[in-house]
């Protein structure tokens, strides 16, 4: 078992039966979101605000239950629903949607979250999110990890900002691939120029590598550039 996974397990058992501050999104954050953000192919908005631990995953692997008391009353390997943020308590979370193909193919899914330990063959992240899923955007708290209310404005700041960043990053990759592609055309006048210049004579079957030419002159060869 994973320390990370042992960390999580400890903290769900150390919450049992606290009680934990739950909010409704407010509606004109929820209406910022849809407008801005735009919906996915389902009908569903691309940003979307969640309190931290009403946000569920499932999770699976081996579970330990204990009563009231602390005693052990079974071990048991199945998937659950589980707080998602776990780490984080009584905040809100903005998550962005990602198609399905950003979490890689099915194969790829369950090839490297069933095998685990002696946890057997478990999906440790739950089923392949066939129509996409919400991941973490942020966290919507102040510079010093104190609560801060979420706003219209502040929806509207995230979302512009996360907006921008993808533009950023699309544009670096143009220039990339810009680039890339005039380095193919020029290799590719270059061999040009040099079939070109190429005599006739190397096509006779003349396979000399030096010519003699006047002094003074230059003469390109084989891709060469000879000097007397």
């Amino acid at each position: 078992m994973s320390a990370a996974f042992f960390l999580l397990k400890s903290a769900l058992a150390g919450r049992a039966g606290e009680k934990q501050r739950v909010y409704e999104t407010p509606e004109n954050v929820a209406e910022v979101f849809a407008r801005l953000g735009g919906k996915n192919p389902y009908g569903e908005p691309n940003f979307r605000a969640i309190w931290s631990e009403e946000r569920l995953a499932h999770v699976g692997g081996t579970w330990h239950d204990y009563d009231a008391n602390g005693i052990l009353i079974r071990v048991v390997d199945e998937m659950r629903r589980v707080p998602k943020y776990w780490a984080i308590r009584n905040r809100w979370i903005v998550e962005k949607w990602y198609p399905a193909a950003w979490f890689g193919s099915p194969e790829t899914w369950y090839r490297t979250t069933k095998k685990w330990g002696e946890e057997g063959n478990l999906a440790q992240l739950g089923p392949y999110p066939s129509r996409g899923d919400y991941q973490h955007c942020c966290t919507i708290q102040d510079a010093d990890g104190n609560f801060v209310q979420l706003t219209a404005g502040l929806a509207e700041e995230i979302v512009y900002l996360v907006r921008k960043k993808q533009e950023q990053k699309r544009t670096l990759a143009q220039e990339r691939a810009a680039q890339a592609e005039a380095e193919r055309k020029q290799s590719e006048e270059n061999q040009e120029i040099l079939r070109d210049a190429t005599p006739p004579f190397s096509e006779a079957g003349i396979t000399s590598r030096f010519v003699t030419v006047p002094a003074g002159e230059t003469f390109l060869h084989g891709g060469r550039i000879l000097r007397p």
